[in-house]
């Protein structure tokens, strides 16, 4: 007897037990995938996005103080990963144990989540249903894959997970009178509820903001708690006030957001919106990219310049042009929308799952899709609707989650904070599906498993192709920067094969060609992408710099001339002293020396271009005594 529990359930087949088996295996795993991924070659490798955050988080740690002017950025990762690099050093291990540790901690809260859907009238814990959810968020490889990555996603899933499970305890504790249901403890969890959403919101604010004024109504109006409710909501904003005052101070205005949602409302809406993020033509697709092209663009199309908060307005009053434009184009857009969050498509904007399966076998052994997730919860709504206890909560988050990619873009990165709510309705359907059969219930059972069935028919196949193009850039632009050339040549190749089309492969393609000295091949695919996008800065200084490598001098003046009237800093710098070594090669010394100081202009005090500075004037002298 000594094995076995009053209720007559041996030890090992417990919740705890099970929970904690479950809990080393998504240890193991994570282990594992930390080792491979450090064995791979690309454990540097970190997305635009990622080094933009890493960047921030550098400037964080050095001050504990966010960089002067107007946020243009969710600030609530650069602030965790500040943290993390001043107490461990820039460390990407550090900030891969702790984010795989709070993967973690979301399995945990999943499980407790899954444990309060119950059947109505059944009472107690479904700790089946908690190990089912449990054991889905082990096997869902996405969670691993962005516990790796420089990114908010896991944070804002683990702040999600444990709003929506704080707020479950806390009906739960109202319905029956729990520990939580005192006047002097319900307001602070409410409180914590609020707080959790409001870092969430200076995360993922198109989420979050949803979530602020609904969850404190939903505990006024529904159980009549409008203390808690308040104090909910004050957690919320409370933890908005810091960004309030830090844009305020920057733009004299209330912009308690980060000010580049305009152009994202438009790619989501424009006239030649899809579903999915594509930065309409003249754009960069990475962050600090993507905002800076987003104002230029703004700019010009204006006739004047703008900040980065007049931009998003801008941007946010052509979206609502577009929409006005044509009413039935946007609900079909909104439909697709709708289609592409259920749909089993993994949507990569940063990185792809695929090329990191090449590398860790460990995301291989994960092989729960998405597409099983979303028909098992489609089915399990439903029956959490007909005979369950706390569907309400369920169905607020799940639905704030699909809302909150409607006015924007679907893709993976913004549909994972919400896939452990997802998961619970998908776990409740299993567990009550079981005690259907047990019962010998088929009347009811067999057609709610051939409605998921059906459903996961549909789900399975993919509405979008995934631009596995974009992926191989990406891995070839970090090759190229450890100077792996001919991996990168290998991954440019694929790249440019799966897409000849995009700019950016022509441009990353002719790179690695004129390495391998491929000039005449590179030269081809420099005027292809000119010819697309001659307004591209970099791609202007660096077809003029191979202009002038290959002799053709007058050329190459007219090509880094129209680099520098496009006005971007850097690519000035680079075309000026361009320019300056064909006038001082050409014997136009003075001349030389003017292009030198055009780029001190924009930057300066800068060394090199001192020293440059210095060198030229030293041989004008020369030459005039002589």
């Amino acid at each position: 007897m000594k094995n076995v529990k009053r209720d007559g359930t041996p030890w090992f087949l417990r919740g705890g037990t099970i929970l904690l088996l479950l809990l080393l295996v998504g240890l193991l795993l994570r282990i594992v995938y930390t080792v491979q991924l450090h064995r791979s070659g690309l454990w540097g490798l970190l997305p635009l996005d990622a080094r933009f955050y890493n960047d921030l988080a550098q400037s964080f740690a050095s001050g504990l103080s966010l960089p002067e002017g107007v946020i243009t950025y969710n600030p609530l990762y650069p602030v965790f990963l500040g943290i993390i690099f001043k107490i461990f050093g820039e460390s990407l291990l550090a900030v891969r144990i702790i984010q795989s540790a709070l993967g973690l901690a979301t399995v945990w809260l999943i499980y407790e989540a899954g444990c309060r859907l119950t059947v109505r009238g059944g009472g107690g814990r479904n700790v089946r249903a908690g190990l089912i959810a449990a054991s889905m968020a082990v096997l869902y490889a996405q969670f691993v894959l962005f516990e790796g990555s420089l990114l908010a996603t896991s944070l804002v899933t683990l702040l999600l997970a444990a709003s929506a499970t704080l707020l479950l305890v806390i009906e739960e504790s109202i319905e029956r009178g729990g520990s939580l249901a005192g006047p002097g403890v319900l307001p602070f969890a409410a409180f914590g509820v609020g707080a959790m959403i409001g870092a969430g919101v200076m995360g993922r604010p198109n989420l979050f903001l949803i979530l602020a004024p609904v969850v404190p109504a939903w505990l006024g109006f529904k159980h009549k708690k409008w203390l808690p409710a308040a104090m909910c909501l004050l957690g919320s904003v409370m933890l908005l006030v810091p960004i309030t005052v830090h844009n305020g101070a920057a733009t004299g205005r209330f912009l308690p957001l980060p000010a580049h949602g305009g152009i994202n409302l438009y790619v989501g809406n424009g006239p030649d919106a899809d579903g999915t993020f594509s930065p309409p033509p003249g754009m960069r697709a990475s962050m600090e990219g993507y905002i800076e092209d987003a104002r230029v663009r703004a700019e010009e199309l204006s006739g004047g310049p703008m900040t980065d908060g007049e931009a998003s307005s801008y941007w946010t009053s052509a979206a609502i042009d577009a929409i006005r434009d044509d009413w039935g184009r946007w609900f079909a857009l909104l439909g697709r929308k709708i289609a592409l969050f259920w749909n089993g498509a993994e949507i990569s904007d940063v990185i792809d799952l695929s090329f990191f399966r090449e590398v860790s076998w460990t995301l291989r052994l994960q092989f729960l899709p998405f597409a099983l997730v979303s028909a098992l919860a489609l089915v399990g709504f439903l029956i959490l609707w007909w005979k369950g206890d706390r569907r309400g909560v369920i169905l607020l988050f799940s639905g704030a989650g699909m809302l909150s990619v409607l006015p924007f873009y679907v893709n993976t990165r913004y549909r994972m904070p919400v896939v452990p709510v997802l998961i619970l309705p998908a776990a409740f359907f299993i567990s009550w599906t079981v005690d259907r059969i047990r019962n010998r219930n088929w009347r009811i059972a067999a057609p709610a498993v051939i409605l998921a069935a059906a459903l996961f028919a549909v789900t399975a196949r993919p509405m979008v192709g995934v631009n596995m193009s974009a992926g191989y850039t990406f891995i070839g632009n970090y090759h190229l920067e450890e100077q792996r050339f001919e991996e990168a040549f290998d991954a440019f190749a694929e790249a440019y094969r799966l897409d000849p089309e995009r700019v950016e492969t022509n441009v990353n393609y002719a790179r690695i060609l004129r390495i391998r000295r491929d000039r005449e091949g590179a030269l081809r695919l420099y005027e292809r992408a000119y010819g697309q996008w001659p307004d591209y800065p970099m791609l202007a200084a660096e077809y003029g710099s191979l202009l002038y490598e290959v002799g053709s001098r007058k050329e190459a003046e007219e090509m880094l001339l129209h680099a520098i009237s496009l006005g971007r800093k850097r690519e000035i710098i680079i075309a000026c002293k361009l320019m300056s070594r064909i006038a001082f090669e050409t014997g136009r010394r003075s001349e030389a020396v003017r292009w030198i100081e055009r780029a001190l202009d924009v930057a300066p005090g800068d060394t090199d271009l001192l020293g440059t500075l210095k060198q030229l004037r030293e041989m004008s002298q020369i030459d005039l005594e002589e």
